[in-house]
Formats: C-alpha cells, structure tokens, sequence
C-alpha cells in the first residue's frame, strides 16, 4: 500500500490531512459539548481531519468530525427488525425510547469558508471601530489633567497617553470580532430532514459562509477525466465517525481524498445499512478540474429496503459497498458550483 505524507502543495493548492487513533474520554467529552445528543458513536475518530486550500482565491474546505455530528439529524423514523416484536413490552415496562436519531444520519457536507474575504471583513470592521473610537476621543472635552498633556505634547515632551489608546483600541476591535464570531455561532440552527433538498440547504445554512460563491448548476462531474489513467499524487482514505448499531448493522462517515496531474476528486460518504431493514448513502463529492476557476459539488442519496433490493437484484453483494451503493435507487440528486 502507497503511503503519502500529510500535506501536499500542488498547482496552486494546499492539501492537508491529519489521520490518528480513536477518540479517548477527555476529546469525547469535547466532542459532544454543544451536540443535541450525548450517546456518541462507538468508534469516533476525533482527530481526523482533512482540508485544502485555493491559494489564490482563499477558498478553504475541511472536514471534521465534530461538525459532521452537529448536522446528525434530531429523529429518525427508522427502526430495527424485531422493534415490533418489542413495541408492547417497551410499552409495558415504560421504558424510554430513544430520543435522537441512533442511526447518526448528517446533513453535512463539509465546512466552506473563504479565507481572505474573512481577513478582509474582519480589517473592515477593525477600521470602522477605530474610526469610532477616534471619534470619541476627539469628542470628548479635554479635562484639566488633559489639557497639561497636550500642552507638554506641544512642547516637545513625550505624550505617554498615545500608547494606552492604541492598546484600548485594540482590545475593543478584538472584543468586538470575538463577540461577532459567537453571535454567528449562537444562530446556527440545526434542521432535521430526508429529502436532498433539505438535506443540501441545512447543510450549506450550518457549514458555508456567506463569503463563499456558491450556485447551482446543470453541470456535471467531468467522469472521462477521472476514469484517465494518471499518475495518483495524493490519496487521504479519513473515517470521522463509526457505529455497529448494537449489532443491527453499520452507520459510518468517512472521507476520500485523490489528487491526480489535471483534477482532484473528494468523497465524503455517510453509509446505512440496518440489517434486513434499508440500506442508504448519502454521498457528497467536490470534483476540480486545474483548468478552470470553478469545484462542482455533487450530492447525492441513494436509498433502498432491503426487500425491494432482494427483489430487483436477487443477490445483495453485502461484502462490497462500492457496488452496493452503486446499485441503490437513487432519491435525490443535486449540483452546485463555487467559483474561486
């Protein structure tokens, strides 16, 4: 198996990806401060991360595993197999149901940000806060102390004053970007739904800044250029987050990064299969060609019982989720383009 270091600079473009061991207590505590739900997958990967970055532009794209369990959606309709068998003693015994979707089904589709343009907003307002302040400052009628100041300033002395309103200044830009940043944080609402093109809209309301230029477009993934036979520069295979379903099947989310000589194709997959229940992916890809100034993102949900699949395929190829998903009713589909 090729191995292939943990960043890669190529034709403008900045590559980095971080791949370690499973989350311990502490980092699982952290992970789930913030999260609508406290029971967390059983394999999750809290570390793992991957990003890249558009040098010229400062468009700036990652994945991480926190934010993929913000977008879990808050309920699910799905059920396992023998959930029928137990409704009436569940019933009898009053016990609790789960109150959150166990299955770990995201709306994410990974986080998008430009980085100069929040450079840019943040040296506006720190430009607009200073003008303020100045403008309070001169407002201000000079006291008997000030009046000594200035008057020692005018006569060659040195004004100590002007160093503590540069520094009051910018503790108050500071406080006010900070408090901005948490106040966007705050109005992050998180909005459960099935269908692509709920899934789609939450997914960029929760995780794409408004600095992004992102449309929706007829265009397709360009499959001839990445069906060439190219030299692989860079491969990332990042699982985020893991669950067995108490032995009724698998819920998984990971992240596939290639980098060829002309284009990069990025997969990030979240894979359902409940056992004799369904089996449903829910595949986002960001697809670029070096030639052009534009990603096409693709999203993608595919869904099936597993007894409608048993009738049309009459074999469920299980051990290959490659063809499986491949094989899936597909229930949504839409394509968006970011220009850099």
């Amino acid at each position: 198996k090729q191995s292939f270091p943990a960043k890669l600079e190529y034709n403008g473009w900045i590559f980095k990806a971080n791949e370690t061991h499973i989350s311990g207590s502490e980092e699982l505590k952290s992970i789930s401060d913030g999260l609508t739900f406290k029971s967390l997958p059983e394999m999750v990967f809290g570390s793992n991360n991957a990003s890249l970055m558009h040098s010229e532009s400062g468009l700036c794209l990652s994945f991480n595993t926190k934010s993929a369990l913000l977008g879990c959606d808050k309920s699910t309709s799905i059920k396992v197999k023998v959930a029928k068998k137990w409704a009436a003693k569940i019933e009898r015994l009053k016990l609790k149901t789960l109150d959150y979707d166990w299955t770990y089904t995201t709306s994410y589709l990974g986080n998008l940000s430009n980085l100069k343009s929040v450079s840019s907003d943040e040296e506006k307002q720190s430009g607009v806060l200073k003008g303020k302040k100045e403008e309070k400052e001169k407002e201000k009628p000079e006291s008997s102390d000030d009046k000594k100041e200035n008057a020692a300033g005018r006569s060659g002395s040195p004004n100590i004053a002007v160093g503590t309103a540069q520094n009051e200044t910018k503790t108050l830009v500071s406080h006010q970007i900070d408090k901005k940043r948490d106040e966007k944080e705050k109005s992050v609402k998180i909005i459960s739904g099935i269908s692509g093109e709920k899934w789609v809209s939450t997914g960029d309301s929760m995780f794409t800044s408004k600095n992004v230029n992102i449309a929706q477009t007829i265009e397709k993934i360009d499959m001839a250029m990445l069906m060439r036979h190219e030299k692989l520069l860079w491969f990332k295979d990042i699982t985020l987050y893991m669950d067995e379903l108490a032995d009724n099947g698998v819920s998984k989310l990971d992240v596939k990064i290639r980098v060829m000589p002309s284009c990069f194709l990025i997969r990030m997959r979240y894979y359902l299969r409940v056992d004799d229940v369904l089996i449903r992916s829910r595949d986002v890809r960001y697809f670029h060609d070096f030639k052009k100034n534009f990603l096409i993102r693709e999203c993608q949900q595919r869904e099936d019982s597993v007894k409608d699949l048993k009738a049309r395929l009459g074999f469920i190829p299980f051990s290959n989720i490659e063809v499986l998903v491949r094989r899936l009713s597909v229930k949504d589909t839409s394509r968006h383009k970011l220009e850099l």
